[in-house]
């Protein structure tokens, strides 16, 4: 947090599950931060984090659609209502396999959702009540390096991917549907 140009930090004594944060979701009232070992959450005025659930292998965590979306790094997703009251009681042993991969990332984009893998990129269908990804573009392709840094959709609809490690700015030009 930020309080007069001062930082404060949390870690694991806090209250958080591991100090490797892999995604950070605050609503009105809440706080979701999740790391590399599972999900926990706090009032936005307090400072004690509670365990909401150990999620070995948790790679992201995003809101869409008034649910928090929680991705593991084999490609596993999970969408659950943000409501802290029953939060512990709704997240299922069995999640959606999106892809059969390694360093899956779910990203929003445009107000769309999106999952980044070495298996390819796949974007949530917006019509479901249910989150489920349809792979995206013609062919199977993918980046060279599953650490996404920067990602952009330029105005003729192509998604730009730069990869931290490994290599090359990506693009794909097949346009996006409007």
């Amino acid at each position: 947090t930020e309080e007069s140009a001062r930082w404060s930090h949390f870690t694991v004594e806090n209250g958080l599950l591991s100090n490797r944060v892999v995604g950070v979701v605050a609503d009105d009232e809440n706080l979701f931060v999740a790391s590399d070992y599972g999900l926990a959450t706090t009032q936005l005025e307090q400072s004690r984090f509670l365990t909401v659930a150990a999620l070995p292998s948790l790679s992201s965590l995003v809101s869409h659609g008034g649910k928090l979306v929680l991705c593991k790094d084999n490609g596993e997703t999970l969408g659950v209502p943000s409501d802290v009251s029953n939060l512990r009681r709704t997240i299922p042993a069995k999640w959606t396999r999106v892809a059969i991969s390694t360093g899956s990332r779910v990203r929003m984009l445009d107000d769309e959702l999106w999952l980044l893998s070495n298996d390819g990129l796949y974007r949530a269908n917006a019509s479901d009540a249910e989150i489920r990804f349809s792979r995206w573009g013609e062919t199977r392709q993918s980046l060279t390096s599953n650490l996404i840094s920067a990602l952009s959709v330029d105005s003729q609809g192509r998604l730009w991917a730069g990869t931290f490690r490994n290599g090359p700015l990506g693009v794909m030009s097949k346009l996006l549907p409007p």
